[in-house]
């Protein structure tokens, strides 16, 4: 947060000057939608069988989300 915001050390370089914002449940809802209606179905159907199956057991597991191929 401080390399991005300014407020604090940046260990990493020259600080930038954005301006942290909350994040609402609205904003949560709002991702998660783009994530499975548009996101996942795209990346799911560029990669193979093998990859969707190990996201899937792994990753879509843990976020209860399935990545397939339409």
């Amino acid at each position: 947060m401080a390399c991005l915001t300014g407020e604090g050390d940046c260990p990493l370089g020259k600080s930038a000057d954005m301006t942290l914002v909350d994040f609402s449940d609205d904003d949560a809802k709002r991702a998660r939608a783009a994530l499975e209606d548009t996101v996942l179905p795209a990346w799911a159907a560029r990669v193979d069988a093998e990859t969707r199956k190990t996201w899937n057991e792994s990753v879509g597991k843990v976020v209860g989300l399935t990545a397939t191929a339409e």
